[in-house]
């Protein structure tokens, strides 16, 4: 995984200039007056800001998001509201990026430095996304050129607590915007040789203090961007996002706490394809895209230690789509009307390789289709009414699990939504909303046996979320604030049942669910400084009173503050915080881990007027801590960057 540095620095990547949102990726429901009435933006300053380059740890400080660590596959997914992950939809550029098999995506392999902004909505959201956004929806959104000539280069090494070279990371961003057409590309190289843990951790038989044992990973990223514009109402643009990834995988630090695993992904790969077009009429616009979304993986599986490789895994998938969208502005004063129609094919195939179940195949085909409507209502300046439907259909066409054909059946599901929003003065908005959402299962849910361990249920019908919000919204040039309180109520979630058939379990629609909480968020600006914070409150109910909420917090926080004593130099620190998080051990045992609080600082000092050299530490007080029992979060970090703007 070494590469020489020097090479990196000329091929690498990150964009620190003022840039125009790529506003053919964004979905969101918007006033007239282009106020986006259900989308919070992390925007780009926020992204450049973070000393975290890791999406899922830039993401993990918004309020309402929670990030659920998967050590056992070294993975990060993302939960809005408590939700479980896979009831997210994850898109780039409004193009769906999650796996389709079960919806899982790993945010970690996605790094800040690619993007412009991330947009992220809670339950209420534009039904023009399509189908399985029941929790809510992140859109990652790439950048765009404003300048007949722009980039960046930057560099950065981060160093353990031992003042070891842990990872290097080295991005590269260019871009031109000419009279009738604009090119943008970016790009970032990142390797990590490794990381360590807190000094605070105990040695165990599986992991001395330390280097973690197999943390080393390494990852090649870009996205390209051509975008067309004859007119100022025509624009087409042709994209590619392309992710090659590959990484080891610790393992579990304590028998007692999880599975003693050995795994390698030599392979971590996704990549998406993409056209889309928008002409603005007199009273109306279209917009169209197409899309091919591709993963690949490889999983190798070993006994005792790293050495006899006992299974291997390929896995090969691909999604095909296209969304039309229609808005018409003409019909009344008062009305904004859109209509979508989005179409997918979703392919997934695993060819099993070596080991005991070499041969033994799964292959699954389903379309999925959505069509949806939306009305933006505007009385008057001050209200709004939102109204939502959306009809989503899946048919799987094949599926074949461990080279056996089991039966299909199809799946469809309603949604819909209204919400209200007021205008008390020209920077406060009060909004009511009712979300219906629906989760179609997935071909995971409905057609995996568990290699032998589970029952196929076929049978399964999608979940169903009734989410209810009432916040307010302040936004004046020094002070931004939100707050809301929420309400879901969910019906035929999809559990795990035990011993349905012997020791055999099976998916299964049982019981009910309720989700309620509150969130606020406060930034307030001066000359000198910015101070932040927000705070989440989740608590979470099952019907079924032997189930234990696991991964979720119920208490989360987020502190910040910048202080820029000259023009040349600005500091910053942060603090995030979680308490009352339950997790679970091998065993069935919960263990409450409370009162987690790691800390960050980084300087950012104006060498010149486009060389900026930045110096931080990630966990200053070497917090030893776990978000998955059995294994622990990285020590105390320190990092170095330079970037340089032309």
């Amino acid at each position: 995984m070494k590469i020489s540095f020097s090479c990196l620095l000329l091929l690498s990547s990150t964009l620190l200039i003022a840039e125009d949102t790529f506003t053919l990726g964004e979905i969101s429901i918007s006033a007239k007056q282009q106020q986006i009435l259900d989308v919070k933006k992390v925007s780009n300053e926020e992204l450049i800001s973070n000393p975290e380059k890791d999406i899922a740890k830039v993401l993990d400080t918004q309020s309402g998001i929670t990030i659920e660590h998967k050590g056992g596959r070294e993975e990060s997914s993302l939960m809005i509201r408590g939700l479980e992950a896979t009831r997210t939809g994850i898109f780039i550029d409004g193009i769906p990026i999650y796996v389709p098999y079960d919806g899982n995506f790993d945010y970690s392999r996605i790094l800040s430095t690619d993007l412009d902004s991330v947009n992220i909505a809670k339950g209420f959201s534009s039904t023009m996304f399509g189908p399985n956004t029941m929790s809510g929806v992140v859109n990652f959104v790439t950048k765009k050129p404003t300048k007949e000539f722009e980039g960046s280069i930057s560099s950065q090494i981060n160093f353990d607590n031992d003042f070891n070279q842990s990872q290097w990371l080295n991005t590269l961003s260019l871009g031109t915007k000419q009279d009738k057409y604009y090119l943008q590309f970016n790009g970032t190289l990142k390797n990590r040789d490794h990381w360590s843990l807190s000094d605070d951790y105990v040695s165990t038989a599986l992991q001395s203090e330390g280097e973690r044992d197999h943390s080393d990973s390494d990852s090649k990223s870009f996205n390209l961007k051509a975008g067309y514009t004859p007119d100022n109402n025509t624009e087409y643009v042709l994209g590619m996002n392309y992710l090659n990834s590959e990484k080891s995988q610790p393992t579990v630090v304590d028998k007692d706490d999880g599975k003693e695993k050995y795994i390698d992904w030599p392979t971590w790969d996704s990549n998406s394809l993409y056209f889309i077009t928008n002409k603005k009429y007199d009273t109306a616009d279209i917009k169209f895209k197409l899309y091919r979304t591709s993963y690949k993986n490889t999983y190798e599986e070993y006994k005792n230690g790293w050495v006899n490789l006992n299974k291997l895994e390929y896995t090969d998938a691909y999604s095909i789509g296209s969304g039309l969208e229609y808005t018409e502005y003409g019909w009344s004063d008062e009305h904004t009307i859109k209509f979508a129609l989005n179409v997918k094919k979703d392919n997934h195939e695993i060819n099993r390789a070596a080991g005991s179940e070499s041969g033994l195949d799964d292959k699954f085909v389903e379309k999925v289709y959505s069509l949806a409507a939306e009305d933006i209502y505007e009385p008057n300046e001050r209200f709004k009414i939102i109204t939502s439907l959306s009809y989503d259909y899946a048919n799987p066409t094949e599926a074949i699990t461990y080279d056996t054909i089991v039966e299909t059946k199809s799946n469809d599901a309603y949604n819909g939504q209204v919400g209200f929003f007021y205008d008390f003065k020209e920077n406060q908005t009060t909004r009511f909303t009712i979300a219906k959402k629906t989760h179609l299962p997935t071909l995971k849910e409905r057609f995996s046996d568990k290699k032998g361990k589970a029952l196929i249920n076929p049978d399964l019908v999608p979940e169903k979320a009734t989410h209810y919000e009432l916040g307010h919204k302040i936004n004046f040039d020094n002070l931004e604030f939100d707050t809301a309180l929420f309400l879901i109520n969910v019906k035929d979630p999809i559990r795990i049942v035990d011993n349905v058939s012997g020791s055999k379990s099976q998916e299964q629609n049982t019981g009910k669910e309720q989700y309620k909480g509150f969130e606020t968020s406060l930034k307030y600006k001066q000359d000198l400084y910015t101070l932040g914070f927000n705070y989440t409150y989740i608590n979470i109910e099952k019907d079924d009173g032997s189930i234990v909420v696991t991964d979720v917090p119920k208490h989360s926080a987020y502190f910040f503050a910048d202080y820029t004593p000259t023009k040349d130099l600005k500091l910053t620190a942060n603090m995030t915080f979680k308490k009352d998080l339950i997790l679970e051990d091998a065993n069935s045992n919960y263990v409450n881990v409370s009162n987690i609080k790691v800390i960050g600082v980084n300087a950012d000092y104006k060498i010149s007027k486009d060389v900026l050299f930045s110096a931080g530490v990630t966990n200053l007080t070497d917090e030893n801590y776990e978000l998955d029992l059995g294994y622990p979060e990285p020590g105390r970090e320190y990092y170095v960057k330079l970037t340089y703007k032309f």
